[in-house]
């Protein structure tokens, strides 16, 4: 095709994607610009339409939840930043990808991305994105369960944010800060740095960052048992969520909710919202969250006695939790399957899932494993089974 014609197409798109809320884009019209994208990517002339372009499709991607095909379009704009050395270029695209990289828990990756970005914004002397680099590699830290390393980079940005007056970049890292020590189940700690974060993103009119904010708070209130008010912060999450459209978001935070029936004993509506869930999240394709409903799906067909579903909804968690070596969660489906044998009268099962998820964590030392390894004591003990070295 004729290039001038290519980027005449391309025009459009952008001028159309513009003028268009991201939800009122349809998925035809979401794949046509992503097409027209595409076919620019092979015009050497065309670069700084390029980066345009991307630049306008990039919300609509994040909001629409097509995270995955989106961080395969940013990771070919890296590498063509990087072979026409355009630096200023690759930081934006690696703050990009990077913050998708981590929405989908592709940790590794993730850490790799806002290393870049560390190393560049340092280069250029870009404030803004340094600080963005030590608060999401803070955030990821978190989830490789090295929090104090986590906690001073957050601490860190926060201070850049602050010079700069980014009140939104702030909530967000309070955010942050509010998940570690919700990790180390210091609750008063996490509450303290969530209701801060609450308070910037109100003061800010983010309602994105309300939103991770009160699904967070009902996070903690499930820890400490008060499902009530835990459902009640979901339930404003999601009203916030909706006023920017944020679809993917929405379906996360319905997946806690039934969670959250399910510690009610409300175990048929908590499937009705499960399977919902669960169909949705097929449809993003976000197989995190798949094991996370179907670990969820399993232990409400253990407390419904569906002993067939509920080992089956375990093991299909299982098998990505081995898939990506997440040995939390690996383990902890594995003690709730054991629970669900137990349940049944099926007592050599149990012992030997039991005895799997002790093997996979009796070495870990964070708080996070203390409180599940515990846990795991505690079923070997229903068992009479004592646990092997």
């Amino acid at each position: 095709m004729d290039a001038q014609i290519v980027m005449a197409n391309a025009r459009y798109w952008v001028q159309r994607v513009e003028q268009s809320q991201p939800l009122a884009l349809s998925k035809a019209e979401i794949a046509g610009a992503a097409r027209a994208l595409t076919a620019l990517l092979n015009i050497s002339d065309a670069w700084p339409l390029t980066l345009a372009f991307a630049t306008q499709l990039h919300p609509v991607f994040e909001q629409r939840g097509l995270w995955g095909e989106w961080e395969r379009m940013l990771y070919y704009l890296v590498t063509l930043a990087q072979a026409r050395h355009d630096r200023a270029a690759e930081l934006d695209l690696q703050v990009k990808r990077g913050a998708l990289l981590h929405q989908r828990r592709q940790t590794n990756a993730a850490v790799a991305s806002y290393r870049r970005v560390w190393r560049l914004s340092q280069d250029l002397g870009r404030r803004s994105e340094y600080a963005i680099a030590l608060s999401n590699l803070g955030d990821l830290y978190r989830l490789r369960g090295e929090v104090w390393r986590a906690q001073a980079l957050c601490t860190g940005a926060i201070h850049v944010f602050r010079e700069q007056g980014d009140k939104t970049r702030e909530a967000y890292t309070e955010n942050h800060l509010g998940l570690i020590f919700l990790s180390q189940r210091d609750w008063e700690q996490a509450r303290v740095h969530l209701i801060r974060s609450q308070a910037l993103s109100d003061e800010t009119q983010d309602d994105r960052g309300t939103a991770r904010a009160l699904q967070n708070l009902g996070i903690l209130h499930y820890h400490t048992g008060d499902y009530e008010r835990a459902l009640e912060y979901l339930e404003q999450a999601i009203q916030h969520y909706e006023v920017g459209g944020y679809e993917a978001h929405i379906t996360k935070a319905r997946l806690n909710i039934g969670l959250f029936l399910s510690m009610q004993g409300k175990f048929s509506t908590a499937e009705t919202i499960d399977l919902e869930v669960e169909r949705e999240l097929q449809t993003l394709g976000d197989q995190l969250n798949l094991a996370r409903v179907r670990h969820n799906l399993g232990m409400v067909y253990t407390a419904l006695e569906r002993w067939e579903s509920g080992q089956q909804c375990f093991e299909q968690a299982i098998a990505y939790w081995r898939t990506v070596e997440d040995r939390w969660n690996w383990a902890n489906s594995l003690g709730d399957k054991a629970a669900l044998h137990l349940a049944a009268g099926q007592w050599d099962k149990a012992r030997a899932t039991v005895q799997a998820a002790w093997t996979l964590i009796e070495d870990q030392e964070s708080a996070r494993y203390r409180a599940l390894q515990q846990s795991i004591k505690e079923k070997a003990q229903k068992l009479g089974a004592p646990l092997e070295p």
